[in-house]
């Protein structure tokens, strides 16, 4: 087994430890951190993830971005390892289920990744320097090298380890949003 897929067979043990409670009260935490970041409040145009279960819940994030008339671009698969980021004004209308069962844009044209101001992404796992463990397919690094764009990754406080092993392909984000820190 590699160290990567050791780390998240530890992390999975982790995230299944915990409750439903823990995790919605956690992503409220998480939530409002990150409604008031500098980065997300001078943002135009926001790429974030649409959370699944087990992952800190990005609805009011999303919700709140496009209230506050911001652009919001969320991932859609297109191939092996590559995504693209799709507008959606509208949380409630535009979204299917799309690969792995992952929330994605029914329609519309992708923006070039140049264009994002502040990406959010998801993690199995983080470190706070940035580290990020992902599911291991690397539609996100992929992606995120072609952006320029601060990058925060969200994480639950239990599923944060300085144990994250990395290749030199891995972005690293540039904050770490948990409940406790």
């Amino acid at each position: 087994m590699t160290a990567k897929a050791e780390a998240r067979r530890r992390a999975a043990a982790v995230r299944e430890s915990l409750s439903p409670e823990y995790m919605s009260k956690a992503s409220g935490i998480i939530s409002r951190k990150v409604l008031n970041l500098c980065e997300f409040k001078r943002c135009s145009r926001l790429f974030i993830y649409v959370s699944v279960a087990g992952e800190p819940d990005t609805e009011e994030i999303i919700r709140a971005a496009l209230e506050e008339g911001k652009r919001v671009f969320v991932p859609r698969c297109t191939g092996p390892s590559v995504m693209e980021a799709v507008e959606i004004k509208d949380f409630d209308e535009e979204l299917i289920l799309g690969k792995y069962g992952i929330p994605e844009p029914a329609g519309g044209e992708a923006v070039l990744p140049g264009s994002i101001d502040f990406a959010v992404i998801p993690c199995v796992a983080a470190a706070f320097d940035g580290r990020r463990l992902g599911h291991g397919e690397g539609y996100y690094d992929r992606y995120l090298e072609k952006t320029k764009c601060p990058v925060a990754v969200l994480c639950f406080s239990p599923l944060v380890t300085d144990d994250i092993p990395t290749d030199s392909y891995d972005r690293k984000a540039d904050m770490v949003m948990t409940d406790d820190k």
